[in-house]
Formats: C-alpha cells, structure tokens, sequence
C-alpha cells in the first residue's frame, strides 16, 4: 500500500462525519475541519503537491477567490490602522479550505461516495435534534426550533442545505433509482422539515432557484415537465407545512404583517428594521467606498448616523446583533474590496462548478451539480442573513465547496479535459 492511499483513507472519516456533527455536537464540525486541514497539509508535505500547484488553472481561480476575503479585510484594517486577529478568524477559513481542495483533488478517494451516506445522515440528525431540543435563548424566537448553540435562522438554512444536498446527490431520478436512494430521499425531507419548525422565511426562497438550477443541469428529459412537476410539488408541500405546523402558519401570517406595515409607512417590524440596517449600510458605503467603516464598526457608525439625522432612529436592541445582510455588511463595513470578495466566494466556484458539469464523467456531474445548488443557497441565504458571523458555517462552508470543487476536479478531469 502506497503513502499517498494510506494519507487518502485517513481523510475518509472525517470527510463522513463533518455534516453529521455540523447540527448536533457543538464545535464538533470545526473540529473534523482542522484534522482534515492537517492531513491535507501533510499530503502537500509527502506529494510534493506545490510543484505542481501553481501549473493548475482550477487551483488559481479557487485560491484567489477564497483569499480574496482575508485580503480585503486585512486592507480595511491596515487603512484605519486597527489590526484585530480577531476579524481576521472567519476569513481565514475560506483560505484554509484552499489545501484541503487540492489535496482532496489529488487523492484517490470516492468523495461522493462519502457525501451520499454523510449529507443526509446529516440532515437527519438535524431533525433528530430538532425533536428533542427547542431553542429558548431569546423571546423573539419563541418555541421556533433549533439547537443549543445557534439561532433558528441558521440552524433551519443549514438544515435546508444537507437536505439540499442530499437530494443533489442522488444520481438518477427515475423510479427505480429512487428506491435506492431512500437514504438520501429521507435527509432530503428530514432537512425540509427541521429547516421548517425552526422557523426561518429567507432560506426558503432558495428553494425553486435549487430546483431550477438541478433541472437545468440534469441530463435527463423533459426538463420542462420536470420543472412544472417539481414546483407543483413544492407548492403541495409548503401548503401542507401551512396547514399542518403552527410554526409555518404563525411565519406567514407575521410576514404578511410586516410586509403590510412597510407599505404603511412603519418601519417598526423585524422586516422593516432590516430595511433601516441596509439603507444605513448604504449610506456607510457611499461615505467610506473603498475600504468601509471598518470590520465590526457597522453599529457604531449607525449610531453617528442616527446623530447626525442621516437615518431615522431604530430601537436599542437591533444595535449589536447583525446587518441581516452579508453583502451589505461587507460593503459598508470592508467598502468596494468587501463586496467584491464577497461575490467572488460565490461567483468563482458557481462558474468553476458550472464548467464541471459538463464532463462525462457522472460522479464529476454529480458533485458539480451539487456544488451549483449548494452555493445558491448559501447565496440566497446571505442576501437577508449574515451567515459567516458564525465561525463554524464559515468553515462548513468553505469546506463544503473545497470538498465538491475536489470530487469535480479529479485527475480523471484532467485527462479529460487534455
């Protein structure tokens, strides 16, 4: 047995249970993150894998893009001379998903494999807690669902994507594949359903965005047909969840509220506040355009603002907890150079993913296919939330598309593509 297998198997069990942890044991996932980070170094050491990375397109591209937010960060800082390691943390996680990528590229593991059992085991024990554990941190949730350790915003998108995932991971859709997928069928519902008694409205928007996207990727026929079946499929089910869970129906019905009383003219609602937040993020942007206020100088500088009269006066408990935006935290925290490493985390591996579905090779169509909706829903879910404030989904994160971007740039890739 060769170095290079035995590095490869050791990275099997960690690969298997980081989704499965993600929800269920706290820190748990960050921690499997690191020891695939150590291992992936210790590839680089034994492979010699930097004689050879700088000569890989893919690398560059995905190297630059998760680097780009440590950079941007470490310029807003050297600018208002205040450098803080402690700012520094959750941009450091997309930059060390960088050696896990390539090491993963460069072994020789069956990735989806791994991901088929691990992402709906995740999902499913998301749920397991869900049933057992109700969050009663804050009045403002009430008895919306989640763990010990997160919000029910975060906890119901990241619920929402191992399901999403899981079901990316199935490989045909025809009846009898279904069959033998049934695994990965119950994380799918097991991840709608946490993702629903918790609670959260954004995240959910990602889903007909998913379900195009997979469609349009997939191989099979009847696309349109598809299409219509599957969101007919999803109305089915989010008029069940309103019937049938109070927590559905109490969502809607303070949604439809709020979205009422913005057209009224009162901005008092927990929709209308996070207008405030993001016209105060724009007028940040406007007055610091290149490097922003600075990072974590959001809420002090809307202070300054509410003084001087530029935005109107919001209540004393939306001052530190968070922009319900990441990209417009970025830009008015981290200026032009935030907004745009922002996008880049995104917009790089989607067209990197998007170019790797095309292969002929199914497990790479697979991964790439996932990775797709994968990082649109993690899109659409910063549109309205700050996802990576969190430290842990900032590296389920970078890791996550480290580890599909490997499994769709094997070297069987590379000889295709030559």
């Amino acid at each position: 047995m060769t170095i290079s297998t035995v590095l490869s198997r050791s990275i099997m069990l960690p690969l298997f249970f980081y989704p499965i942890l993600l929800l269920s044991v706290q820190g748990g996932s960050n921690v499997l993150f690191y020891i695939l980070l150590f291992i992936s170094i210790y590839i680089w050491y034994r492979l010699r894998l930097w004689q050879q990375f700088i000569n890989v397109p893919p690398a560059i591209y995905f190297s630059i893009a998760m680097s780009s937010m440590l950079a941007a960060t470490l310029a807003s800082q050297a600018y208002h001379g205040d450098i803080d390691s402690l700012y520094l943390d959750y941009p450091s996680r997309f930059f060390l998903s960088i050696p896990i990528y390539y090491a993963l590229k460069n072994s020789q593991i069956r990735i989806v494999q791994i991901l088929r059992y691990g992402m709906p085991l995740g999902a499913i024990s998301a749920l397991c807690v869900v049933l057992f554990v109700r969050y009663h941190g804050l009045n403002e949730f009430g008895s919306r669902a989640s763990n010990l350790y997160l919000n029910p915003i975060h906890f119901g998108n990241l619920s929402l994507a191992l399901g999403v995932l899981s079901a990316c991971l199935i490989s045909q859709t025809a009846l009898p594949s279904l069959r033998a997928n049934a695994l990965q069928l119950s994380g799918l519902i097991a991840g709608l359903s946490a993702s629903a008694l918790s609670g959260t409205r954004g995240g959910w928007i990602a889903i007909p965005i998913v379900i195009i996207a997979w469609l349009y990727l997939s191989s099979e026929t009847n696309k349109i047909k598809r299409l219509v079946i599957g969101l007919v499929a999803m109305g089915a089910v989010a008029i069940a969840s309103y019937l049938l869970v109070d927590v559905v129906q109490q969502r809607v019905h303070e949604s439809v509220a709020e979205f009422t009383s913005v057209l009224r003219g009162d901005f008092s609602s927990s929709l209308g506040l996070r207008m405030q937040l993001w016209l105060a993020g724009i007028h940040m942007f406007m007055e610091n355009p290149l490097f922003g206020v600075g990072p974590n100088e959001f809420f002090s500088s809307m202070e300054r603002l509410h003084n001087s009269g530029v935005i109107p006066p919001v209540p004393s408990s939306v001052f530190g907890t968070e922009v319900h935006s990441y990209f417009i935290a970025c830009m008015a925290e981290l200026g032009a150079l935030g907004l745009l490493s922002a996008l880049a985390i995104f917009f790089v591996p989607l067209f990197m993913f998007l170019k790797a579905s095309k292969s002929k090779i199914d497990t790479v169509r697979i991964s790439a296919r996932a990775g797709v909706c994968f990082v649109l829903s993690f899109f659409v879910y910063c549109l309205t939330v700050e996802m990576f404030n969190i430290k842990m989904i900032a590296s389920f994160y970078g890791l996550t598309v480290a580890v599909l971007l490997a499994a769709a740039h094997t070297m069987q890739t590379d000889k295709e593509e030559n």
